[in-house]
């Protein structure tokens, strides 16, 4: 952080351990969808992993990550081409798909993530299991600032109906 007049704070988060987490692409939109949703979950939860100092212990980060997280997600998006077809632009069909996600499942969603990431013991892992209910409750806070779920052809995740 720099002193003074015009001075910019910037903060780096990185993502350790990237790698793909599907096989193949979705090839239908309710399939892009969920694919984004488990993106962003695990995205989200990777940014409040961090070390104390940058190389000491590990530590769970305060919750003004998760809503930096979404909206930079989302800003990303807005930037992607997606097919004409869609009757919104897909930032703001995912927007609105996020709304309408129940806080249930997405802690079932993430708790299957840190299942997943992190390994067994791992102080990753641990931190993230620890905080898991207080980072979906304000996931939830978040997918749900947008308003009203949408009525624009987004469909319900598979097995759960989501009402408007």
């Amino acid at each position: 952080m720099c002193d003074g007049p015009g001075a910019i704070d910037v903060r780096l988060v990185t993502a350790r351990e990237y790698r793909p987490l599907f096989g193949s692409p979705p090839s239908d939109l309710e399939g892009l969808l969920n694919a984004c949703l488990v993106f962003l979950l695990q995205i989200s939860l990777r940014t409040r992993l961090d070390r104390l100092d940058g190389t000491g212990d590990m530590a769970w980060s305060g919750p003004e990550a998760i809503g930096a997280t979404v909206d930079g997600v989302l800003a990303s998006l807005a930037e992607k081409p997606f097919p004409d077809v869609l009757p919104l632009p897909f930032a703001e069909l995912f927007g609105r798909f996020l709304s309408r996600c129940p806080a249930g499942l997405l802690e079932g969603l993430c708790a299957d993530v840190v299942a997943r990431s992190f390994a067994p013991g791992s102080a990753e892992r641990d931190l993230a299991r620890a905080g898991l209910s207080e980072h979906v409750r304000l996931l939830a806070g978040v997918f749900g600032r947008g308003g009203s779920p949408a009525t624009y052809g987004v469909p319900d995740l598979p097995g759960h109906k989501m009402g408007n």
